[in-house]
């Protein structure tokens, strides 16, 4: 008599237990089997400089470069000395590399919008202002998918997220 009222107590406390651990299993066993895909991005820094480059349809990447119109009667915006630069981010390394044009212009790139398992790549705050409700002007970039996320390491010259944008991957 005294076993069966201590049992049912005891099964009463061990089923909510029971449930929320195989809730929490069912969550991170499959996230722990997801991997970053081993791709390597392209990404422009100063994008918005001279020469642009932009991703084709046939899978090659262009170098456009646009003439200056000088008008000798009128003022002339001083030139910011910026200029655009590649560069290639390896994952899952994370590690970032400079490139030139002439090292990736005759490659076939991938879009990024197909990037391989549902990854995709996009820009998200770093952190969340709890004070004011509100996320942080700070942003970074993020290649997430199937329940990950990782934050992008760019150059280090581009601390300004809207400074960076990604054209394409490939794989190694």
């Amino acid at each position: 008599m005294k076993l069966s009222r201590h049992s049912t107590l005891f099964i009463s406390i061990l089923i909510p237990i029971i449930t929320t651990a195989l809730i929490a299993l069912s969550i991170y066993i499959p996230r722990s089997l997801v991997k970053i895909p081993e791709i390597t991005l392209i990404y422009v820094t100063d994008q918005y400089s001279y020469p642009q480059y932009s991703f084709k349809e046939d899978g090659t990447i262009t170098q456009q470069i646009l003439p200056q119109p000088e008008y000798p009667n009128q003022y002339q915006a001083p030139k910011n000395g910026n200029t655009a630069t590649l560069h290639l981010l390896h994952l899952p390394s994370n590690t970032t590399e400079d490139v030139s044009y002439e090292q990736i212009q005759n490659k076939k790139w991938g879009k990024l919008e197909s990037l391989p398992n549902n990854f995709k790549v996009s820009r998200g705050s770093d952190s969340y202002n709890v004070l004011f409700s509100g996320p942080s002007y700070s942003q970074s970039w993020y290649i997430s998918g199937n329940g990950i996320a990782q934050k992008l390491e760019t150059a280090q010259s581009s601390r300004d997220s809207y400074a960076v944008e990604f054209i394409g991957w490939i794989s190694p």
